[in-house]
Parts: C-alpha cells; structure tokens; sequence
C-alpha cells in the first residue's frame, strides 16, 4: 500500500512538472469578423428651427482609434420623410464645431419643425454600410398648469435647503405618455440649469441631469408634479425668471435615456457590475432617433 501511494504522488509530480504552468492555460481565440454598420442619434424637438445628426460607424473591442472624429461618415444622405414618403428635409454635411463635436449633419429651416401627430422617417444612406431607418411619431405638445416655486422648502437628508417647483401636468387618456422635465433660470440673458431631484418614486433621472416620468400610474389624470431644487447656501435665493421646460417625449428616447443612464452608473461603479445595453431603434443600424414636443411655462413665486 505504501508503495501504491509513493507512485501515484511521483505519478502526479510528474505530470505537474511536465506542464510550463498548472495554474495558466494559453487558449488562442480568433474572434469572428467584425461587421462595421451605421450609428446614428438624432433627435428633434418641434420647436426646432435647426435640425442636427451625428453619422459615424461602429468599432470593434479589439480597433483602436485617435480621436473618436475619426469615425464620422461624411458620404451619406441624411433625410426625414413624411407619412406619405415625402422628403420633408435633407440634411447638409457640416464640420463639427467644438460645442457639437459629433454633429457632422445639419439643417437651418425657417421655421419650427412642428408636425405635432405625424409620423416621421429617418432614412440615413451610405454608400459603404447601405441604409438605416428610424420611425417615430411627433408628439402633442404637453398640458400644464400652475407652475409655483416655493423658497427654501424643506431641509433633505445632508442638512442643506432645497426650493420646491410643484405643477400639474394634465396627461391624455387612453394612451401612454412619457415626460423629460427641466428647470432653468434666465438671469442677465443666460439660461441656467438647475440641479433637481425628484419627489417620489415615480421619476427617473436622465443622463442629462433632467427627469424623467411616465403615466402609468395616473394615465388620463392631472398629476402633481413636484420637484426640488438643490441650494448650496442657506443665502441662494430666488432671482431672475425661473422656467418649467416639459417635453413629451417618445417610447423610444425615454427608453434610450433610461438605459444611457443606467449604463453611466454601472461604469463609474466598475468592476463586480454587469454590463448594461443602450436602447437603439435603428434598424440596420446602431443609435437613437427621437422626438419631443416642449412646453415652457413662466415658474411663479409662492406668495
């Protein structure tokens, strides 16, 4: 017996020291043939009186680039057709600037965009990836009422003040909307944002520091809407014009927002999160196509 053991322990010294390493194998992998396609974002809003898109092309795990400008496409055709097929508005190629870095497609009209209620097709054409599409319908403009700010309203859980915005949004039956709240003050002909939070568990907060809401809780009903403000000194008061912007937006851009958000926040947690897939609409294609309809109403004081 003692002899069986002496040779399965040689058995097994043998057989590890034959190897370069137990613990590391070497796999070679070759990974398929990466298959490049268009991405395109582009939203509009109908009070636009300027229409912009970025074009570019996806890149493997495995590509590097210099700078991502270097993915823009400027051989393609950008357009937006009507219910019937009609091309309502063909974009130019256009430099990015440094403010629209990605923005390499552009259109100035001479009015608002509008088309409340219509259906509308994005068609991008390219002579290497072929064409991509996108179809959204424009919404109604949303209904609000009785936007008041309310100063120094409450103290939140870090011990600092927070005003308080309350309005009602008055939200269509039969059908299911979605919202993308903003509040801004005009001081000295400047617009500023203001960093807001939510009052209750029906908001989402966007990528772009706005919230979002859906009716599924008050479909068909006046909603209180409730917003704070954050102050970062017991002396920040209310100055200047304050501005409730509400846009109705689609399915689609709500639900690309929702996913960018939740993709931001799982990549500056890092590591022990799994990764989280961005909403795209585009067919034979990668991005986003949206539409919203604003509202801006005049936010009063609480007397």
């Amino acid at each position: 017996m003692k002899h069986a053991k002496y040779f399965a322990w040689v058995f097994l010294l043998i057989a590890l020291g034959s190897c370069e390493d137990f613990f590391r194998t070497n796999v070679t992998v070759n990974p398929p043939a990466y298959k490049h396609s268009i991405v395109v974002n582009m939203y509009i809003d109908d009070s636009d009186t300027t229409l912009r898109a970025s074009v570019s092309k996806n890149i493997g795990s495995l590509e590097n680039i210099k700078n991502k400008k270097d993915l823009l496409l400027y051989d393609a055709m950008v357009v937006i057709k009507d219910d019937q097929g009609n091309i309502v508005c063909t974009l130019d190629t256009v430099t990015p600037s440094f403010n629209e870095e990605m923005v390499n497609y552009k259109l100035k009209m001479d009015s608002a965009f509008a088309g409340n209620g219509h259906r509308f097709t994005l068609e991008v054409s390219d002579p290497r990836f072929g064409k991509a599409t996108a179809v959204q319908t424009m919404p109604e403009k949303p209904d609000i009422l009785h936007p008041v700010y309310r100063e120094k309203a409450g103290i939140d859980m870090s011990g600092d003040q927070y005003g308080l915005v309350s309005f009602t949004i008055r939200d269509p039956a039969g059908e299911v909307n979605y919202y993308q709240i903003d509040i801004y003050v005009e001081m000295d002909q400047q617009a500023y944002g203001y960093e807001i939070q939510p009052v209750g568990p029906v908001y989402e907060m966007s990528f772009d520091g706005s919230l979002l809401l859906q009716d599924k809780t008050f479909n068909g009903e006046d909603f209180p809407v409730r917003v704070r403000l954050c102050l970062y000194s017991d002396e920040e008061t209310f100055q200047g014009k304050m501005f409730i912007e509400v846009k109705a937006i689609t399915k689609d851009y709500y639900l690309y927002a929702r996913s960018l958000t939740k993709a931001q926040d799982a990549q500056e947690i890092g590591f022990f999160v799994e990764p989280v897939a961005v909403y795209n609409n585009i067919h034979n294609g990668l991005g986003i196509f949206g539409l919203s309809a604003t509202r801006v109403e005049l936010v009063g004081k609480e007397k």
